[in-house]
């Protein structure tokens, strides 16, 4: 298994290039995108090539400033933060002159732009129950994607995620089916782990939302307990819980291209084998009434 990084490794190479050549002065202009339907865009004017600007596209930015997001970017990005691009919901300015001595924690901060937006409501709720706030029971619904969302609901010791997760290929259904089985049983083996559990029906917790029972949709919901959202641990969960999806469709892609290797691999063993059993062609040397000899070749149709 393979976890998936949160950070985006093109905003951190690109940001490390432009901090280690400032007097370069040379203008850039990069649209990058990311799981999840985000997308970056990032700028270097003629008139200022000094400064950098990194805008971010995000579905449901919005909503996650509803959720506590605005103080937590706040509180992270401080100064750098500037009114959004246009198409763009949230922007920052960095000067590389100006910060070159912060470089390598701006780089780090920029690089987990996604991580640490769609995380704001995760580490919002995490950081009030642990501090014994009620924030009611009321769950919050996040359309990440089109037809796909995350249910947060928190109680006074613990905090339910639920992933409605859509397969929309027959195959991917069925991979999907056995893998979500397959990790919610193995989740239990862990000691300390979160509590997993995977269902085709919406669970009790997001039934205020009425949703339908759907065969193309799936849903994974994760308990966590104080232990996994103390002081030491609440970054990991923050990095780990939101890209869930994006790691479970990771490894049903990864999945499906190692039986499409070992189906071609057995395919070429079988032309082996039909190769090996194919008859030799026969010459056999005939005379014609005058005596003259010819020799004529057998053919043997191929497989």
């Amino acid at each position: 298994m393979i976890i998936i990084s949160p950070e985006n490794r093109i905003l951190r190479d690109v940001l490390t290039k432009r901090f280690k050549s400032v007097n370069e002065r040379i203008p850039c202009d990069i649209v990058i995108a990311d799981f999840d339907g985000v997308t970056y865009h990032i700028l270097t004017l003629r008139e200022e090539t000094n400064v950098v600007y990194v805008s971010v596209s995000i579905r449901i930015f919005e909503e996650l400033l509803n959720f506590g997001a605005q103080d937590i970017l706040t509180r992270i990005y401080g100064d750098l933060i500037v009114d959004p691009e246009e198409g763009y919901d949230f922007s920052l300015r960095i000067d590389l002159e100006e910060k070159k001595s912060d470089a390598a924690k701006i780089i780090k901060d920029v690089a987990l732009l996604r991580r640490n937006i769609i995380g704001a409501p995760f580490l919002f709720v995490f950081e009030a129950v642990s501090r014994g706030e009620d924030l009611g029971d009321q769950t919050a619904k996040f359309e990440y994607r089109s037809e796909e969302s995350i249910f947060l609901k928190p109680s006074t010791d613990k905090v339910t995620v639920v992933f409605s997760i859509l397969f929309k290929d027959k195959d991917d259904q069925v991979f999907g089916q056995v893998f979500l089985k397959e990790f919610a049983s193995q989740a239990k083996k862990v000691r300390n782990a979160p509590y997993v559990t995977y269902s085709k029906v919406p669970p009790q917790e997001i039934e205020e939302f009425q949703l339908k029972e759907r065969d193309d949709v799936a849903y994974l919901s994760v308990v966590l307990f104080e232990r996994h959202f103390d002081t030491r641990k609440r970054g990991t969960s923050v990095d780990l819980i939101p890209s869930l999806r994006d790691y479970i469709h990771y490894h049903l892609k990864c999945c499906k291209a190692y039986l499409h290797q070992r189906m071609r691999a057995r395919v070429n063993e079988f032309y082996k084998v039909l190769n090996r059993a194919r008859p030799q062609i026969e010459n056999k040397e005939k005379k014609t009434m005058s005596g003259r000899t010819f020799k004529q070749q057998k053919t043997v149709k191929r497989w």
